[in-house]
Formats: structure tokens, sequence, C-alpha cells
């Protein structure tokens, strides 16, 4: 049995998703076609996705809709906690069914973007692609791409499919600008949408809304980390009267990035063998586009976390501080910085932390970052004024 996978985010799910898997249904000679709606899918971790359930109850009012028998949904990745890649889905569907032949149905533009998948040999012996080509991408491109894959073992066909003149991400900006977007949408969906207030302009999630959400993408110690730096950067905010949601915010999302992939960098625009300098900006960018943080003395305190910055904000300092006092923290070098911070307060602890880095990576024999070097100057100014 020939079984379409079709994979996708489906944030919403909309009639253009039913038009093209009707398409690759008959173009590609499948026997059924599952919907299968992403858990935390890496490629969009800059992106604040509406959460996991409310797409698979999308999808599902969608596909009850169309009343085709051949169209299932599963919430296979949805369950699955962590991010969501297709080979350990492929995995789990051969176990469930071995004898199934899988096709996985995707647009012809990701053709370029496969060999950056994970395990993406094992994904091509375990499955097959549709490609889906819409008028208007360049079949030489399409020839380019299919040439190089097949010599690296991927099975391609390709369907053509209607043009779709509608996205997901337009429906998104149409319901935030207050347009109604029902024509796009299957009835059902749209009453979901209404019901749950989605895609308003009010982005922000609460602290605690936030907070659970790092727990299922970070590892348990990074997690208890920024639970750690949260508490500590609200402890030192209350000293030097900074308001503790500012605190809060910058604490709890600085490592949000940390553990990134160099591919999630990348598709962030962010290049260089150095994820420790990386994640600091990467942490940035998530907070301001997944989380709706607006405030530029969060987002400045986030992006130099990792480095200093010369001429950093009051909250800078406190998250610069608070990511290396934090109570999880051990050691002497880090026990020196938290007796100047209570001693002497928050700028000295900013020359001390600065100094004690420097003196670390040079006895190791680590290159210095020019921020760290220029900070401690700076700091070291400041206090001399």
């Amino acid at each position: 049995m020939r079984i379409g996978i079709f994979g996708g985010t489906f944030d919403p799910i909309h009639k253009g998703h039913i038009d093209v898997a009707s398409a690759v249904f008959n173009a590609a000679g499948l026997d059924r076609v599952i919907f299968m709606p992403t858990g935390d899918p890496p490629h969009k971790v800059h992106r604040n996705v509406t959460p996991g359930i409310l797409r698979l109850q999308m999808v599902q009012a969608a596909i009850r809709e169309t009343g085709n028998p051949k169209f299932s949904v599963s919430d296979m990745e949805i369950r699955r906690n962590g991010y969501t890649y297709t080979v350990d889905t492929l995995r789990s569907l051969h176990a469930q069914d071995p004898d199934g032949e899988y096709v996985w149905i995707i647009g012809a533009d990701v053709l370029a973007d496969l060999k950056h998948w994970k395990d993406y040999h094992q994904v091509f012996r375990l499955c097959s692609f549709v490609a889906m080509y819409r008028p208007g991408y360049s079949r030489e491109d399409f020839r380019t791409e299919y040439m190089e894959l097949t010599r690296e073992g991927a099975r391609i066909q390709f369907a053509e499919v209607p043009s779709v003149d509608i996205s997901s991400t337009e429906i998104r900006s149409g319901c935030e600008a207050g347009r109604n977007m029902d024509g796009w949408l299957p009835g059902s969906v749209a009453e979901i949408i209404r019901e749950n207030g989605l895609y308003q302009r009010d982005k922000h999630k609460n602290l605690e809304t936030a907070a659970q959400e790092l727990q299922n993408r970070l590892s348990p110690s990074r997690y208890a980390h920024s639970i750690g730096v949260m508490e500590e950067a609200m402890r030192i905010g209350r000293k030097v009267g900074v308001p503790e949601d500012k605190c809060a915010w910058a604490g709890l999302l600085h490592d949000g990035a940390r553990e990134f992939t160099k591919a999630q960098y990348a598709w962030l625009g962010l290049e260089g063998d150095n994820g420790a300098l990386l994640h600091a900006k990467a942490s940035e960018i998530l907070a301001a586009t997944r989380y709706g943080v607006e405030d530029p003395d969060i987002l400045e305190a986030i992006a130099c976390h990792t480095t200093g910055k010369p001429g950093m904000g009051t909250l800078a300092q406190i998250l610069f501080v608070a990511d290396y006092t934090e109570a999880g923290r051990e050691g002497p070098h880090f026990d020196k910085v938290r007796d100047v911070l209570n001693r002497e307060g928050l700028l000295p602890a900013v020359l001390a932390e600065c100094e004690m880095t420097i003196a670390h990576l040079e006895e190791q024999g680590k290159p210095i970052c020019q921020d760290t070097k220029d900070t401690r100057d700076w700091a070291r100014g400041k206090l001399q004024e």
C-alpha cells in the first residue's frame, strides 16, 4: 500500500492544502494520505507556532469536513516531546506497519533542503518522495536538485498541483490585521480560530506558558539553568530597582537557542563555529519573534549576556552577572563574582566577571572575545570616574 505522508506545521490548514493533497493523491497513485501536523519543527524555531493540540484539532476538523475516506490524520509528531525530525517519524511508521510503502509529500522548493535533514541518507532509505511542482517554479532548478539527490539515493517523482493563491503566513497576517479570511479556510477551521482567538495582534505569551514551552524544548539541565538565571536576575533586579518582570523575561529566555544545531543557526541567518557566541544572538531573535518580546532592554540583555557589551544598560548588566552567579554555578571563580556582587555592587561584579573570564580563557589557551575585553575596559573606566 502506497501511503502518502503530508507533513507540515498547518498553522492553520487551509483549502489550498486540501486541493494539493487531492492532486498528489491522484497523480502519484497513492492508496491513502495521512496528514501529519508537526510537533516542534526545528526549522521554525524563530516563530511563535500555535500549540500543537490546536493545530491538530484544526487539521482533524478540516479532514472530517472533506468527507474523503482516503484522508486521515496522525498525532504522532504532536505527541512527541522536543524537536520533530522526519527520520524519527519514519522509524515509528515502519515499526507500526513494516509493509507500508511511505511516500513523503513535499514542495519542489524543499528539494534543495533535503540534504540538511537529520540522517537524510536513512530518510532516503525509509521513504520515497513526491515533489509538488507548482507553476512558476524553475524546471531547471528542479532537474538540478533531482539529479543530485538521486545520486545520493533519493527516490523522487513529481506531481503537478494547482497554483495556490494563499499561504498560512498570509492567513495569519490577515487575521492579525482584522481581515476576514474565512474564504480560504474550511468552515470548521475558521470556527476554531475564532473560538480560541488565534492569530490576534497580541503575540505575547505569559511567563508561565513560555516556561512550559522551554521545558519541552531544552534539556533538563539547561532548563534548570534558565530558571536559576531568571530567579537570580529577579533577585539582583530588586536590589538595583529594575522591574521584576523585565528581569524574569530576560533570565528565562536568555538561553532559548543554547542547544541549537548549526542548521538551526543557519535558518536564522547566523553562521560561525562558536555556538557559545551564536546562541546569544539567536536567543534574542527567538525572544522577539517566537515570544513577542519588544522591550529593547530585554532584547539587549539577551543579545550580550555571554560576552558583555561596553555601555550596556542596567538590565543587560544584571543578566550578564546572573548568568554567572545563579545558584547552580559551582566553583571558586563563580564564588568570587558572587562575593564582589554582594559587597561592592553590580558594576564591580561585571568587571570581576570579565576579568575572571579572560583569565580562565588565557589559562586554557582559548581565544578571548573582543567584546569581553572592551566590556572590562569600559567597566573599569566607569568605576574610576
